[in-house]
């Protein structure tokens, strides 16, 4: 069979391919044992398990209508297969059922020489329902007692949810993917060693050569692609959309993008996740400005382009412009398109935060946090109209506001049944709070006040996004925070309601390579949102957008 990419894989499992009940002549049925997994490869890498006990169950439409291979820990059920060599690049199709306490599970595990004394594992997953942690290691030959390449991600991907993880190494690194985005890296020098055979749904005990019974899998495992090279970037993202095209929209990481700056290089990244959890780098050098800075940035799609309206000059100074920058796919490059000149409001000094936004009748806006006063002073919501995104009228006050909350920043609208929902940060209290109209920038008055979702005053540019019926997640920045090591710094995180805004889950972090900072999600539209009139856009230090 031929493979996704013109690189044929070293060993190549899917679950809807010759799974048997026997030694190769019987294919499994739902819930049967299964004795030997053909590869499809050509390269006759079958994984075997002959001993009947230890042999995983066949399920059907387990995955967008795929089957799976079904592990139990408590049963020590796995397969082993005679990959023999230095496996590069990895992917492994499956999720986590673990459903009480905590335990180390394995995907998938490598039989070495027996000359270290650690446990050789590849990709391997631990945590309680509430949200595992994943990692990719290498067996090197600086491995003593324990596995010294490896990485890791946070508790965050829920049991049960399908998703892929790929692993990719070579004598200088070592990466973890989830959904076709790199969220982990280590540089290390380091000698890969080979293997001389494999083992899925454990690990073998290097120095004894015999397999660790500390870490079976709870889980199911769809699919398995090993390569004895290192894919490049752009086989990678073949070998995802390959996937994506099996498996579905659930593990597409072009569902949520998210530019973030790291106000060092001023250099703008493009991020991707398939969940709206997990970010990877999509384009890591996607724009930079022609002077200035790129703060705040957030996208809107409109007439074939992808807009890109910026804080062009920093948290200090005065100035009286916002930067604009247009793309025509979402993940860039970005080109500089033109400084919007917000000197049409007397005094304007210091302007944040800019952001698109599209009514219900397709009128189009930027919102934007201006002040007369300096990034000391108080700040105002205002809106600019425009007919194209080129040209723009002097600002409005989005009134109701001042009356309220007179240090006013990062303002987002959404219409929701019919009612216009302003968030904001009222900079005062240091709150994200909620107010509503029925009219998109005039009547304002307070709705949700205080501490009213429990998040406390550590956040900052809270803004809503539709995930279906009662479903919403809310994105904020927890500035200031540097969390979990250093892959993951930057506070971005998210918070999930159920019930249409009136309770939310305590705000959990998104994880990152290089961590996210005050950007936006542009999401695509989901189709089950009935209460929306048409996606709307609108935030500041986020936006949420139904690409169409």
């Amino acid at each position: 069979m031929a493979g996704p990419t013109t690189t044929t894989p070293k060993l190549w499992v899917r679950s809807d391919a010759n799974v048997y009940t026997d030694a190769g002549s019987t294919l499994a049925t739902n819930t049967q044992s299964s004795e030997q997994w053909n590869d499809q490869s050509g390269n006759g890498n079958h994984a075997t398990q002959p001993t009947s006990g230890f042999r995983s169950n066949f399920a059907t439409n387990r995955f967008n209508g795929l089957p799976s291979l079904q592990f139990s820990r408590a049963s020590t059920q796995y397969f082993i297969n005679a990959f023999t060599g230095d496996p590069k690049t990895i992917f492994v199709v499956g999720a986590n059922t673990e459903t009480s306490g905590s335990h180390n599970g394995c995907w998938l595990g490598g039989k070495g020489d027996g000359s270290v004394n650690v446990d050789a594992y590849y990709f391997a997953s631990s945590g309680d329902p509430g949200g595992q942690s994943m990692s990719f290691s290498r067996a090197t030959s600086a491995d003593s007692g324990s596995a010294t390449d490896w990485v890791g991600a946070i508790n965050r991907m829920p049991s049960g949810q399908f998703h892929v993880q790929a692993g990719r190494q070579n004598g200088t690194s070592i990466e973890l993917w989830v959904n076709g985005a790199i969220i982990g890296s280590k540089t290390s020098s380091n000698t890969p060693r080979a293997i001389t055979a494999a083992v899925i749904g454990g690990a073998y005990y290097e120095q004894s050569l015999t397999l660790f019974g500390g870490n079976w899998l709870q889980g199911e495992i769809c699919e398995i692609l090993m390569y004895d090279t290192v894919l490049s970037d752009a086989e990678m993202a073949q070998v995802h959309a390959y996937l994506v095209g099996r498996y579905g929209s659930t593990i597409d990481n072009t569902n949520y993008t998210y530019p973030s700056f790291d106000g060092t290089s001023e250099t703008l990244r493009i991020l991707g996740s398939a969940d709206g959890v997990y970010f990877g780098d999509i384009l890591s050098a996607a724009f930079t400005p022609h002077t200035g800075t790129v703060r705040d940035p957030s996208l809107i799609q409109f007439n074939g382009k992808f807009w890109l309206p910026y804080t062009s000059i920093g948290l200090s100074g005065s100035w009286s412009t916002f930067g604009l920058a247009s793309a025509t796919s979402r993940e860039g490059p970005y080109t500089w398109q033109q400084d919007v000149d917000c000197s049409g409001l007397s005094g304007a000094n210091a302007v944040w935060s800019p952001t698109g936004f599209i009514d219900i009748n397709g009128s189009k806006y930027i919102l934007v946090s201006i002040s007369t006063t300096g990034t000391s002073g108080n700040f105002k919501l205002y809106y600019l109209s425009t007919p194209d995104f080129v040209t723009f009228s002097a600002p409005q006050e989005i009134t109701g506001v001042n009356a309220s909350y007179p240090n006013a920043i990062a303002g987002y609208i959404v219409n929701k049944g019919g009612t216009y929902y302003l968030w904001l940060k009222d900079q005062s209290a240091s709150y994200n709070v909620v107010m509503s109209s029925s009219s998109p920038f005039s009547g304002y008055t307070p709705l949700d006040t205080g501490n009213w979702a429990g998040w406390g005053t550590a956040f900052e540019g809270a803004y809503p996004i539709p995930l279906g019926g009662s479903n919403w997640r809310v994105y904020m920045d927890n500035f200031g925070v540097t969390v979990t090591g250093p892959d993951y710094n930057g506070g971005e995180c998210h918070s999930d309601s159920t019930d249409n805004w009136a309770t939310w889950s305590t705000p959990a972090q998104c994880p990152a390579k290089g961590g996210l900072r005050n950007g936006i999600i542009l999401q695509k539209a989901p189709s089950t949102i009935a209460y929306l009139d048409r996606p709307l856009r609108g935030l500041t230090r986020g936006l949420c957008k139904g690409a169409t």
